[in-house]
């Protein structure tokens, strides 16, 4: 699988799929590829490029003095044919619903893709 930056103006086809596309948290789904926000830069992968998605959800745990500051950061895990993995950051407890209103979205517009960490 292929990761690539996406950079408006430099294909037209990927600029609309991408002005297109429904956001969810730091992630947006087009027709013809996942888009995400890494950093400061949007990366985006071809969903003709991807065999399998799933979530995973990291409990992080943090203290303030006497008080708990815990959070959960909410990841899409990528797959590719030959097993290559892309974690791609959705959000953290802000993002709470979004999770899994995008797995509801991706098995819904793009079913050929596997979805779950199993076989």
């Amino acid at each position: 699988m292929e990761i690539k930056e996406y950079k408006k103006n430099t294909d037209a086809a990927l600029d609309a799929d991408f002005e297109a596309a429904a956001p969810f948290g730091k992630v947006k789904v087009g027709q013809h590829a996942l888009y995400w926000k890494a950093v400061l830069r949007w990366r985006y992968a071809r969903f003709a490029e991807i065999r399998r998605i799933y979530r995973r959800v990291e409990e992080v745990r943090g203290k303030t003095g006497c008080c708990s500051n815990d959070f959960s950061v909410h990841k899409l895990v990528l797959t590719d044919r030959d097993g290559n993995k892309q974690e791609v950051l959705i959000g953290e407890s802000l993002y709470r619903h979004e999770p899994e209103r995008l797995m509801e979205y991706l098995a819904e517009k793009h079913p050929e893709i596997s979805y779950g960490k199993v076989d």
